[in-house]
């Protein structure tokens, strides 16, 4: 009697799909991030003789615009690690 083969687990396509979303998800977010601190430099330029107000605004926009694209940025690479880790699984998996 030969053993029945044992039945390879599924490559996750739910996960890499949710994984793929995540990623340009975070790319978008990174991307804002860029923009409006980029838009905030651009302001603090426009606005160097006026009020000392403006400058404040502008620098609350540049931090904004760091903090979402670093969140962003972490964001990427957590998706992209969670991606090559369920590749890796499933090499595994197979390979048995």
């Amino acid at each position: 009697m030969s053993a029945a083969p044992k039945p390879v687990r599924s490559a996750g396509g739910e996960t890499v799909l949710i994984l793929r979303i995540v990623l340009w998800v975070c790319a978008a977010v990174a991307l804002i991030g860029i923009v409006l601190a980029g838009l905030g430099e651009v302001w603090t330029l426009t606005t160097a003789d006026d009020a000392e107000g403006a400058n404040i605004g502008a620098g609350l926009v540049i931090l904004a615009g760091g903090l979402l694209g670093v969140l962003g940025l972490v964001g990427c690479a957590v998706a992209l690690l969670g991606r090559w880790a369920l590749r890796r699984r499933t090499r595994t998996d197979r390979a048995r």
